[in-house]
């Protein structure tokens, strides 16, 4: 009767081939995804079904919405100057 062999306990898969072995399954998966067969819709991949985005609806600019803007972003710098942290950071000049 033959003796049976005794069961190789040494491991060849080490850290290294491991990350070796993950990295080339990852760029292997990037270059299928990347290459691989189009899609018949040609549109970009949605979940679920969602409506049609609409256009923004076209507004007159007019004198009086520039004025409210620069208003706007008048406030802002003088809000923006008047913290501690912009003003002290200048010295005490």
């Amino acid at each position: 009767m033959d003796t049976p062999t005794p069961i190789d306990t040494t491991s060849t898969l080490s850290r290294r081939s491991l990350l070796r072995r993950g990295g080339m399954l990852a760029v292997g998966g990037g270059l299928l995804a990347a290459c691989g067969g189009g899609s018949t819709g040609g549109g970009i991949a949605r979940i679920g079904n969602a409506p049609e985005p609409e256009g923004l609806e076209t507004v007159s600019v007019d004198d009086v919405v520039l004025l409210r803007t620069a208003v706007s972003m008048e406030l802002l710098v003088v809000d923006l100057l008047s913290r501690d942290a912009v003003t002290g950071a200048a010295g005490p000049n």
